[in-house]
């Protein structure tokens, strides 16, 4: 894969191996005899230029909405030089990619770009780097305070390893009390923090003293966080708790429902409560499955 001396950002649709039948059968660039220009009076390098070329064949050939964006058509630029001049415009990446999304945020709701495609490889593969629990965040009625409530830990992970436990209640966050002001700066996009618990005590929430440091490490979350037999109206019923679609766990995946069809169970409880979504065949193969 080539280098360039500028981020490398990875072209994330609403396509491709999320979403297969979406592709064009013959993909196509701008391409002519005609010279290259260059506009010096902007920022934006050769690098520059070869990146967004990238966002935008990546969108050209394979968005869904292609046809809705006037900017996407290869009709609109008579030349490689009008191409290259439409995006000398932008030296943020990022704003070019946003603004050939289709009605961004509405329509379109499952595209991004990031600037670390290693890192996004890994969480398609279930690695991230974090604190290996996933919590969920509530306002406090007639207040501005904010409350976290851890609702699963992933094992072996820095807060399994610390002791936190689904259901445990943080209201601090290095010292300073969760606010509807101040939660994204205290939690977002930092490699460690150390959490202030709390419990409920006749429907007040109470500090009981307890503080724990946390550093984000590589964890390594297996989707299948739980699979059992339960009993209900006197059915055997399978529970399987998927946290991710990721394909790297797609035989195990395939254990878990050998394991229910041997036990005969007659209903099945499917629980994505806190599944963000992940890898279309793994989704094929779940359904086949079931």
């Amino acid at each position: 894969m080539k280098r360039f001396n500028s981020k490398v950002f990875l072209v994330v649709l609403f396509v491709g191996f999320f979403i297969t039948g979406c592709k064009k059968d013959n993909p196509t660039q701008i391409k002519d005899n005609s010279t290259q220009i260059k506009d010096t009076s902007t920022q934006i390098n050769a690098s520059d230029l070869e990146i967004n070329q990238f966002i935008w064949s990546g969108l050209h050939n394979y968005y869904l909405w292609v046809d809705d964006v006037p900017n996407l058509s290869a009709s609109k630029f008579n030349s490689q030089a009008d191409w290259n001049a439409f995006l000398y415009q932008y030296s943020d990446h990022e704003k070019l990619f946003y603004s050939l999304l289709y009605n961004y945020g509405s329509t379109d709701r499952f595209s991004w770009i990031v600037d670390d495609y290693t890192t996004l490889e890994q969480e398609f593969q279930g690695i991230t780097k974090s604190m290996g629990d996933n919590f969920g965040l509530y306002q406090l009625s007639n207040s501005n305070n904010i409350i976290g409530v851890e609702r699963y830990v992933v094992k072996g992970g820095p807060a399994d390893n610390a002791g936190i436990r689904r259901g445990d209640i943080f209201i601090k966050v290095d010292g300073q009390q969760l606010t509807v002001s101040n939660y994204q700066s205290l939690l977002e996009n930092k490699d460690s923090y150390t959490l202030d618990f709390a419990y409920i005590s006749n429907h007040a929430i109470m500090p009981n003293g307890r503080t724990v440091t946390l550093t984000a490490a590589e964890v390594y979350e297996n989707p299948i966080y739980l699979n059992t037999i339960l009993v209900v109206n006197n059915k055997k019923t399978g529970y399987l708790v998927y946290n991710q679609f990721v394909s790297d766990y797609d035989l195990q995946l395939n254990d878990v429902f050998n394991y229910f069809k041997g036990q005969g169970i007659k209903q099945l409880i499917l629980d994505l409560r806190y599944n963000p979504g992940g890898a279309i065949t793994s989704a094929i193969y779940l359904s086949s499955m079931i």
